[in-house]
């Protein structure tokens, strides 16, 4: 069942991201915060969105339903003392895969807003449009439309799990770029715990499972991504949201390997930047992320022993 498949996928991720926090240091601790989304319509708008830009990462939209590779790293080093590594190569590249998904997401002055409209007797009976501000100034705009339904008993006696807990089911689409991707889920609350499932999907072979679990003001999304019938991607995003600050942290499962990524949108020489704190294979680097408008692209600043390198993706 899409359930048990991604209850062990959460569960895996989040076991082995609990001691990367721990590593790299949580913020926040002991602070009054509001770490998670306001209403369940703004949960599921978030994990829509998220999973589209995972889908449109891993080169696969309504228009190509193909994975592609990602961009090859371009060596800058005239814009720094020291040439990148192959190792920083690596990581920028990998850096890149998820940027698009995160920079919309991070820092204050609401980058992201999300407008929630009941649309009373209408095929759906909800509307809710996510409008996202990216570090190079271009706006996105998500609208999606969906029913939440309780199930009846004949539906709780035909599912085949025993623990069958859901109070609501959801079903609708998600129109972005022109394009239209269908959208189903459930939602289970039990005492302090809420957990939502979802799919996005192009079509039967090319989709997203999420799972979101609130608890105890916590909040976590966890993110299967199929591309011609084949898993490509298994991450993990944990959300934090405090005065109108959002910080995303990621966490990719990579042959069996978590790496975490923790992305902080900052202004530094009246010049916004993400900067981009990452724990892989056990080493810890610190990364900045600056959108070049002559290149349209996004050149990545490592700081190493002082030193930094610039690698550009093309």
């Amino acid at each position: 069942m899409v359930k048990s498949k991604t209850k062990k996928l959460f569960v895996g991720l989040i076991c082995a991201c609990s001691l990367l926090i721990l590593g790299l240091g949580a913020t926040g601790c002991g602070e009054s915060s509001n770490k998670t989304f306001s209403s369940a319509a703004e949960a599921y708008a978030f994990g829509a969105v998220s999973s589209i830009k995972l889908l449109n990462s891993n080169g696969v939209s309504a228009n190509t339903k193909s994975a592609s590779n990602s961009g090859s790293a371009t060596d800058n080093s005239s814009f720094s003392e020291n040439v990148p590594t192959s190792e920083q190569n690596t990581v920028a590249q990998k850096i890149d895969e998820y940027i698009d998904v995160v920079d919309g997401f991070v820092g204050g002055n609401s980058p992201v807003e999300i407008q929630e409209e009941s649309l009373g007797d209408a095929e759906y009976s909800t509307k809710v449009t996510t409008n996202i501000t990216h570090l190079d100034g271009e706006n996105d705009s998500f609208v999606m439309y969906y029913n939440e339904t309780v199930p009846t008993e004949d539906d709780r006696r035909a599912d085949d799990d025993d623990d069958f807990e859901v109070n609501t089911r959801l079903s609708g689409v998600v129109e972005y770029g022109g394009q239209t991707y269908s959208l189903r889920g459930d939602k289970e609350v039990e005492a302090d715990e809420i957990e939502i499932n979802l799919t996005i999907e192009i079509d039967d072979a090319n989709y997203v499972i999420i799972q979101t679990e609130t608890e105890n003001g916590e909040q976590e999304y966890g993110y299967e991504v199929y591309s011609n019938g084949e898993k490509v991607e298994e991450l993990s995003l944990e959300i934090e949201i405090e005065q109108n600050e959002v910080e995303v942290e990621l966490f990719v499962l990579v042959n069996g390997e978590v790496q975490s990524f923790r992305f902080d949108k900052e202004t530094h020489n009246n010049i916004t930047q993400i900067r981009i704190n990452c724990n892989i294979n056990g080493q810890t680097e610190t990364i900045v992320a600056v959108y070049d408008e002559q290149t349209q692209n996004y050149i990545y600043t490592f700081s190493s022993n002082n030193a930094s390198v610039d690698i550009d993706h093309r």
